[in-house]
């Protein structure tokens, strides 16, 4: 199972580097279904969404490889700087500005 799991990792991963988002995205939930806690593919599901523009869903994924992985300051980082991000397109809102 441990070999299956690096495996799908590595494949998400050369996907990744090489652009193709949906294939990595794909390749990593596929790992996730039997990993759940893959603290890696957690994280990086949250760099393909923040690379989508999918802010919030981007944090929700740092929030679980945090949760996996609790000294994981890569995904801390990613977490803050995509937060803040996200306040700051909410707040260059029209339906927010108009409050």
């Amino acid at each position: 199972m441990l070999d299956s799991i690096r495996k799908e990792f590595q494949r998400a991963l050369e996907f990744h580097k090489a652009g193709r988002l949906d294939s990595a995205e794909d390749a990593y939930l596929t790992l996730l279904i039997n990993e759940p806690n893959h603290s890696s593919a957690l994280h990086n599901m949250g760099v393909i969404l923040a690379q989508k523009h999918k802010q919030q869903e981007a944090i929700v994924y740092f929030d679980r490889a945090i949760a996996a992985l609790p000294d994981y300051a890569e995904a801390f980082n990613n977490r803050v700087v995509h937060f803040l991000l996200l306040e700051k397109l909410i707040r260059r809102s029209p339906a927010i500005r108009n409050l």
